[in-house]
């Protein structure tokens, strides 16, 4: 029986070796799966290029990264897709935060956790969560 349980454990082990590095890396695939049958293929690497976009742009010039956003917004919304928009709204937080805007960035990652949360995105709005975390314990708000 012994010899059983370990076989069955060393099956499983090799299972998760085989297809990624930890169970971890097998969650985050299947939650995007699952969120990207509001869209297609091609209008999520548009949003996300749009957003990555605005990413890239917001050191160098950040009206224009803001218009990258707003595009993406606007696209993520005709989309469909709350996953998509909450990304767009995390990345936006996190230039909030870089501009020292930490109201704007709170209340994004609030907005961002929501439509994660809609998705069934667990692990993201879980992040959110974290980033809210962090922003509250820098503008002093400890109670939140």
């Amino acid at each position: 029986m012994n010899r059983l349980i370990s076989v069955l454990c060393l099956l499983l082990a090799l299972l998760f070796v085989g297809t990624g590095s930890s169970l971890f890396a097998q969650v985050l695939p299947m939650e995007g799966r699952l969120v990207q049958k509001e869209v297609t293929r091609a209008d999520s690497l548009k949003i996300q290029e749009k957003t990555q976009s605005a990413v890239d742009t917001s050191g160098v010039n950040e009206e224009v990264a803001w218009q990258y956003f707003v595009e993406a917004e606007r696209m993520s919304r005709a989309a469909g897709s709350k996953y998509l928009y909450g990304n767009v709204l995390l990345q936006e937080a996190v230039l909030y935060f870089q501009k020292a805007k930490y109201e704007a960035s709170i209340q994004a990652c609030k907005l961002a956790a929501s439509y994660f949360a809609e998705s069934n995105a667990t692990l993201k709005e879980v992040r959110c969560y974290a980033n809210l975390g962090m922003l509250y314990q820098h503008v002093g708000n400890y109670a939140d």
